[in-house]
């Protein structure tokens, strides 16, 4: 849902060149925000499945303490950060049941959440250099495109 949005975002963005660049800027603003708080819900509800929390109290000082970091630093930073943490939670746990299982299955998850933590450090690396931003969108995507080989293998 949240590339939905990011990729609605960019098609609004496409469309209104011709608009002023306030207007363009509002509608990254917004699409970017949306884009982030739906990620941040998809792996904290990964993080909540995979180690069945069922602690409400726990799951609701999670969202708290997500919600409260978002104002501390500049938000795409946080963004990163966020998930950099969320991931490395689900890769650690994913590599122990590689360990365990040693199965194709389960070292395709792993090396799925492992590239998706390396691409957040890459994104938080990058500064403004396009190109470690890049390799941090690569990465990403070969951990997405790891978690969909992942899903076809079980079909």
């Amino acid at each position: 849902l949240s590339f939905i949005v990011l990729a609605v975002t960019n098609l609004l963005v496409y469309l209104n060149l011709d608009a002023n660049a306030a207007r363009i800027f509002e509608i990254i603003n917004w699409g970017f925000i949306v884009y982030s708080l739906l990620t941040i819900a998809g792996f904290l509800l990964l993080v909540v499945m995979t180690f069945r929390m069922v602690n409400i109290k726990a799951i609701g000082i999670i969202v708290i303490g997500i919600a409260a970091s978002l104002t501390l630093l500049p938000f795409i930073k946080m963004f990163h950060i966020i998930l950099l943490v969320l991931s490395l939670l689900l890769a650690c746990h994913f590599y122990e049941n590689c360990r365990k299982k040693r199965t194709t299955n389960a070292k395709l998850v792993f090396s799925a959440f492992a590239l998706m933590a390396v691409s957040r450090i890459f994104h938080l690396a990058s500064g403004t250099s396009e190109i470690v931003f890049s390799i941090g969108n690569t990465a990403l995507v070969l951990g997405y495109v790891l978690l969909l080989a992942t899903i076809m293998r079980f079909k």
